[in-house]
């Protein structure tokens, strides 16, 4: 499908998430009759939580933002994903994970470059000599919400959009 001088085609780039028992929806869950509802409400608040206890959320409305504001504000929504047992296959942890529509991002605005933060090379180097001192291994390790340190400029706010079906959850 090609477009016109008149009607051009526009492509974004996009992810579909196949929703599943391990990827369900964030509709289906908030539906109390979802027999997870609960496990993933819980997890929804978790992840909310912890970014408004780590002073890097704080709830605004869109009309007290600048026009400038407005104008780069991003979308979001919540990914879920169940986290399974590699030894059982039972499902050990419900993570929710409140994401940034990046697709809008504006380099110099948003982010200043692409990389990923990651660890510090110490981090890895006393998990290791810890786990050799007590005779264990380690297979993997996460640190709970590392995206958040992540350096911004000087001063600088990232806006986003509440993600609709959590929007309709508080004020419905």
């Amino acid at each position: 499908n090609v477009g016109t001088a008149d009607r051009p085609r526009l492509v974004v780039n996009s992810l579909t998430v196949h929703h599943d028992d391990d990827n369900p929806s964030v509709l289906s869950v908030l539906d109390e009759k979802h027999p997870m509802h609960r496990a993933w409400a819980s997890g929804i608040a978790a992840e909310l939580l912890g970014l408004h206890g780590r002073d890097v959320m704080e709830a605004v409305t869109f009309a007290s933002l600048t026009p400038e504001q407005q104008r780069m504000c991003l979308t979001s929504k919540i990914v879920l994903r169940a986290k399974r047992s590699p030894i059982t296959g039972e499902v050990s942890r419900l993570k929710a994970r409140l994401t940034a529509g990046g697709h809008r991002s504006k380099a110099g605005y948003h982010f200043q470059d692409s990389a990923t933060p990651g660890a510090s090379s110490t981090t890895p180097r006393v998990m290791a000599t810890l786990a050799a001192l007590t005779r264990q291994t380690i297979s993997n390790f996460d640190v709970t919400q590392a995206y958040v340190s992540a350096p911004l400029l000087q001063g600088a706010t990232i806006h986003i959009h509440f993600p609709p079906e959590l929007q309709k959850l508080i004020s419905g």
